[in-house]
């Protein structure tokens, strides 16, 4: 599983995931496994990448898991 549509939007906003990482506070390697679906995010982590990527973005979009096929 894997959250695409974060994906896209971190990429439309040219930001990184070592760069989203350090403003929500957890390690490159922690935020790219949770992307990955290995581990799960918080609710706090949730909200706060929201609003550093849209604040406008409603959360089941932004975090909409697409299984592998």
């Amino acid at each position: 599983m894997k959250f695409k549509n974060l994906l896209v939007e971190m990429t439309r906003l040219e930001m990184t995931q070592k760069e989203l990482a350090e403003k929500i506070g957890v390690r490159p390697e922690t935020l790219s496994k949770k992307i990955l679906g290995k581990t799960e995010f918080t609710y706090g982590e949730i909200r706060k990448i929201r609003d550093l990527i849209n604040p406008e973005l409603k959360l089941e979009y932004l975090f909409a898991i697409e299984e592998k096929a």
